[in-house]
């Protein structure tokens, strides 16, 4: 038993000393062909085949059209409202986010909703059906605002 570990030692020690690879830091003549990633950013999106609809990319949303009051599940509310001290594209959210948590927050506008911080973390309000809010009480509601699933609120 002795013999076959130091066989085996000695084996790993003599194929460990061969063929050490010199670590570089550059490979030489490297390009980086970047014709085809500035061709993209200069094109439109194009149409999507998804079964049998053909849908194209989301255009982007105008949250000013979501000024106002919305109304949550048990009491919670939204309110949103412009920001004019910050500037086009900032918003003031009011809400009642859970039975305990009130505040008014900061949000600003990007491609797809408003992006907002609270004490438990950093959101983003996107418009959705009552469906998307994943709750019972919204399920019929059309006109949403999701900030997760399990917290929405919805205009009549």
């Amino acid at each position: 038993m002795m013999a076959r570990t130091m066989t085996a030692m000695a084996l790993l020690a003599a194929l460990g000393a061969c063929g050490t690879v010199e670590p570089t830091d550059s490979i030489p003549n490297a390009t980086v062909d970047t014709s085809v990633i500035d061709a993209m950013a200069n094109e439109t999106p194009a149409p999507m085949n998804v079964g049998d609809e053909m849908i194209t990319a989301v255009e982007p949303v105008d949250p000013a059209q979501w000024v106002g009051r919305w109304t949550g599940v048990e009491g919670l509310y939204l309110d949103i409202q412009p920001d004019p001290a910050r500037g086009n594209g900032a918003f003031m959210l009011e809400m009642q986010y859970t039975l305990d948590d009130t505040g008014t927050f900061p949000g600003d506008a990007v491609a797809n909703g408003i992006r907002f911080t609270r004490p438990d973390g950093t959101f983003l309000l996107t418009a959705t059906d009552g469906e998307a809010t994943g709750l019972k009480y919204l399920l019929d509601k059309q006109d949403c605002l999701t900030v997760t699933t399990g917290e929405g609120y919805c205009r009549d």
